[in-house]
């Protein structure tokens, strides 16, 4: 077996009185070559994909109260 990749991913979203706070944790975890040789690569690519993931939300949603469409 070249190896196998498992993941879970919890997203929580909290209603704070200016805006709506988003808490996510995501576990992966590999095996066989995958992991010896990948999970070093893995790690480094979701650090590098955390800011503009994070930045996301607040710009497709913009300010609250703003109005969209029309």
């Amino acid at each position: 077996m070249v190896g196998r990749l498992a993941a879970i991913s919890t997203t929580r979203l909290t209603q704070q009185p200016a805006e709506t706070r988003i808490d996510y944790e995501i576990a992966a975890t590999s095996t066989g070559k995958l992991g010896s040789l990948g999970q070093p690569v893995l790690r480094s690519k979701a650090k590098e994909m955390e800011k503009p993931f994070a930045g996301q939300p607040r710009g497709a949603f913009g300010p609250a109260g703003s109005e969209r469409g029309s």
